[in-house]
């Protein structure tokens, strides 16, 4: 899935994605049993252009995200 953030609301959001992380990869007790779950997040930002047909595409920001998933 992906998660689309406006202009401005993405202060602070690596730091939070690796937290989030973090936490998932914590054991879980499932009656009794430790549960370990993995997760990865690939993360693209949009670069600020010039004029807005240098911006990149949603297509070439999912690209970009799915690189990152495998780094």
């Amino acid at each position: 899935f992906a998660l689309v953030f406006s202009d401005g609301a993405t202060e602070g959001l690596a730091a939070r994605l690796a937290e989030t992380l973090r936490l998932v990869g914590e054991p879980l007790d499932l009656g009794g049993q430790p549960i370990h779950l993995e997760a990865s997040i690939g993360l693209a930002m949009r670069e600020d252009a010039a004029s807005p047909g240098e911006r990149q595409s949603a297509s070439e920001l999912v690209a970009r995200a799915d690189l990152a998933l495998y780094k």
